[in-house]
């Protein structure tokens, strides 16, 4: 009877087993969701690899070399892209990294944009180029200077910069105004200012390259080259010969090395990472070519334009489009595409 009794137990305990095992579930379905934080950190990381790679370029001075020998129309920080439109509604503007969020700083037209945390030092083309800064949320506008200035550099506590009413000499003064000093007698161009190092276009020597000190001092010539559109990276000068036909040259920081990268035409030289970008002689394209001489590719062929003063931050070139003696401010991406008017 016991034996009967077990076996039923155990036939039940199957059966309710069984039961439980076939009775269906409800199914969860899971969709994933965009992830974006991740496409935010991405866009982050690309942004700051784009910032380190400006800095570099600039030597940790306000802008970069190549941009300012290009009348440095654009220049960044860690979040925004500054950049100068001197025709039309004139000022100075900025934008997020996206392009997007554009914001009117000041009205001034300028040129030869710097930065450093806090302030904005430029040309003031509506005040007949003299030096000023702002804040970078617009306020405290100040006149540094009443010198007419080009090629201005920031470099540590000094603006250095040509001073077109002392026969175009070097001369450079501290960010508050004070420390006015004259640093050469000769008619200086295409001004880079590279650690200690002054180089320039000596246009009073038959505008071939120079360097000195940050102090004037140890003025020395490096070629025999009328030389503009200086660049400069890893102890290389990059730069338009116009003793040959504006061909494309470099030489090293010391004046040895001289080396013929190209014989076409470049004006508006911009050194780029392992690339420079130039505009043709008649200036109705850009092109660009490794700084090795090869890969040359033409960008953006247009005979309806006449394309200037080229800059770069980070994939995009800004220029001047200077066609019926007009001036247009565009940018396109770095291989010529999607050229797109700057407002």
């Amino acid at each position: 009877m016991k034996k009967f009794i077990a076996a039923l137990l155990s036939i039940g305990l199957v059966l309710i087993t069984g039961c439980q095992n076939s009775s269906s579930k409800p199914k969860v379905i899971t969709t994933k969701r965009a992830n974006t934080k991740n496409v935010s950190i991405n866009n982050n990381q690309k942004n700051n690899e784009y910032y380190l790679n400006f800095k570099k370029a600039s030597y940790g001075n306000g802008n970069s070399i190549a941009n300012i020998a290009n009348y440095g129309i654009t220049t960044e920080d860690s979040s925004y892209i500054y950049y100068g439109l001197t025709s039309g509604n004139t000022g100075i503007y900025k934008m997020d990294y996206s392009g997007n969020n554009k914001t009117k700083i000041v009205s001034d037209a300028a040129y030869y944009l710097n930065l450093d945390n806090d302030w904005i030092y430029y040309r003031n083309i509506s005040d007949n180029g003299k030096l000023y800064k702002i804040k970078k949320d617009g306020t405290q506008k100040t006149k540094i200077s009443d010198d007419q200035v080009f090629y201005v550099n920031l470099s540590g506590d000094f603006l250095y910069y040509q001073n077109e009413g002392d026969g175009r000499k070097t001369y450079r003064i501290k960010k508050d105004g004070t420390g006015r000093q004259k640093l050469n007698d000769a008619y200086s161009s295409y001004l880079a200012v590279v650690d200690d190092w002054i180089y320039y276009e000596n246009e009073s020597d038959g505008n071939t390259l120079y360097k000195m000190r940050k102090d004037g001092s140890q003025n020395t010539r490096l070629n025999n080259d009328k030389t503009v559109y200086i660049n400069i990276q890893d102890e290389w000068i990059y730069y338009t010969n116009d003793s040959d036909n504006s061909s494309l040259y470099k030489i090293k920081t010391d004046g040895s090395g001289r080396t013929k990268i190209n014989g076409d035409a470049s004006h508006f030289l911009s050194l780029n990472g392992d690339y420079l970008y130039s505009s043709a002689e008649n200036r109705n394209f850009f092109y660009r070519i490794k700084i090795d001489g090869s890969e040359k590719k033409v960008l953006g062929a247009d005979n309806s334009y006449k394309a200037t003063s080229m800059n770069i931050i980070n994939n995009l070139i800004f220029y001047e489009d200077t066609t019926n003696n007009t001036i247009v401010d565009y940018t396109m991406n770095l291989d010529g595409s999607n050229r797109t008017k700057l407002q």
